[in-house]
C-alpha cells in the first residue's frame, strides 16, 4: 500500500448521554422511619433516590443498542463511545448515525413531555410509599432534566503527537484491520453453520446477511487488498437471488452461495482467491450498487432499525438467523 494503514481510518467519536432517572440523596436522609431501616433499593440507591422508574428510560437504552449493533457493521470500538472504521466508509456510518439522533431526539421529546406523568406513575408504585414525599422535593425541573439527554457525533482522522505515538497507533491499525478481516471469516463460518451445512436451499431472507458481508468487505478491501476481489464475488453470488424459485434459493445457485462462502471461512482461501481473480487496475475495482445501498429517508427511521435486537447474545447472531 502506498500510505499507511493508519491514514485509512478514521474515528468516529458518539456521545449519547442519558438521564439516569435520579438525584442525590444527602447521606443525612437515608434512612426513613421510626426504626431508620434500611431503605428499598428499587428507590434509593447508591447515594441517590430514583424519581422515575427504570422502565420510562428503557427506549434510551434501546438506542444506545441500536448505535453500537450499527456501528458493529463498520469496524471496532477502540475506547468508550470511539469507533475505529474504514475511512472510505465514513460516509454511510454518518448517515444511520444521523438517523439515530433523530430518534434519540424524538425520545427525547417523548419523555420530556411526560415526565410529570411518568413521575406521577412511579409514585403509584408500592415500593415508593414510604419516600412519596422526599421524591416529590428532590424531583428536578423538566429544564434540568432536559440538559442530561444528548446525542452527538464527531469524526476524526488518527494522528500522533510525534513519531513514536505515530508508530503505535500504526500497530493499533493494523490490530484493527486484522481484527475486521477476522471477524468477516466468523461471520462467514456462522452463515455456513447455520443456513448451509446440511441444507438443501436458501431463503430469499438470508441474502440480507450477504449483503451485510459484502459490504463488510468492500469497506475493508480499501485497507486489505486481498479483499478486492472477494467483493465483486459476493456481488455476483447475491445477484443469483433473483433466480430464488418460490423464495427459495436452489441449485445450481445454492452450491454457487456455498463455494463463495467457503471462500471467506479461511483466510488462505481468500488470499488464494486474490492472487488468481485480483483486477489489474484499482479503477476496476467493484463497488456497491445503489439499490443496495439507498440513502435514509429520515421518516422512515423506525422501520429501518426495527429489527434490531436488544440482548448482545442475541445481536452477535441476528444477522444470521
Amino acid at each position: 500500500m502506498s500510505t499507511k494503514l493508519l491514514d485509512q481510518f478514521a474515528l468516529i467519536n458518539i456521545e449519547h448521554s442519558v438521564w439516569c432517572g435520579q438525584t442525590v440523596l444527602p447521606a443525612a436522609e437515608m434512612n426513613f422511619g421510626s426504626d431508620g431501616e434500611v431503605p428499598d433499593s428499587r428507590v434509593v440507591k447508591g447515594g441517590a433516590i430514583r424519581i422515575v422508574s427504570i422502565e420510562a428510560l428503557r427506549p434510551f437504552g434501546k438506542i444506545k443498542t441500536k448505535t453500537r449493533r450499527y456501528m458493529e457493521k463498520f469496524g471496532r470500538q477502540i475506547m468508550s463511545g470511539a469507533w475505529a472504521i474504514p475511512l472510505a466508509r465514513v460516509d454511510e456510518a454518518i448517515m444511520g448515525l444521523d438517523a439515530l439522533a433523530v430518534l434519540a431526539e424524538k425520545e427525547k421529546s417523548k419523555f420530556l413531555a411526560g415526565y410529570s406523568d411518568y413521575n406521577d406513575e412511579w409514585l403509584k408504585e408500592d415500593c415508593t410509599r414510604a419516600y412519596r414525599q422526599t421524591i416529590l422535593r428532590k424531583k428536578p425541573t423538566v429544564e434540568f432534566v432536559e440538559t442530561r439527554f444528548g446525542f452527538d457525533y464527531q469524526t476524526f482522522r488518527f494522528s500522533g503527537i510525534d513519531d513514536s505515538s505515530d508508530k503505535k497507533l500504526e500497530k493499533k491499525a493494523h490490530k484493527i484491520a486484522e481484527e475486521l478481516i477476522d471477524e468477516v471469516i466468523a461471520l462467514a463460518n456462522v452463515f455456513y453453520a447455520n443456513k448451509l451445512h446440511n441444507k438443501e436451499y436458501l431463503t430469499y431472507r438470508s441474502r440480507d446477511a450477504l449483503i451485510e458481508l459484502r459490504n463488510k468487505v468492500h469497506g475493508l478491501s480499501f485497507i486489505q487488498p486481498t479483499l478486492i476481489a472477494i467483493t465483486g464475488l459476493l456481488n455476483t453470488t447475491i445477484d443469483v437471488y433473483q433466480n430464488r424459485v418460490k423464495g427459495r434459493v436452489i441449485a445450481p445457485d445454492f452450491h454457487q452461495v456455498m463455494a463463495t462462502v467457503l471462500i471467506l471461512c479461511s483466510k488462505d482461501k481468500i488470499t488464494e482467491y486474490h492472487i488468481k481473480n485480483m483486477p489489474e487496475e484499482t479503477e476496476n475495482q467493484p463497488t456497491i450498487t445503489s439499490s443496495d445501498s439507498e440513502p435514509f429517508n429520515i421518516d422512515e427511521i423506525d422501520d429501518f432499525f426495527a429489527d434490531d435486537v436488544e440482548t448482545d447474545t442475541a445481536a452477535k447472531k441476528h444477522a444470521f438467523y
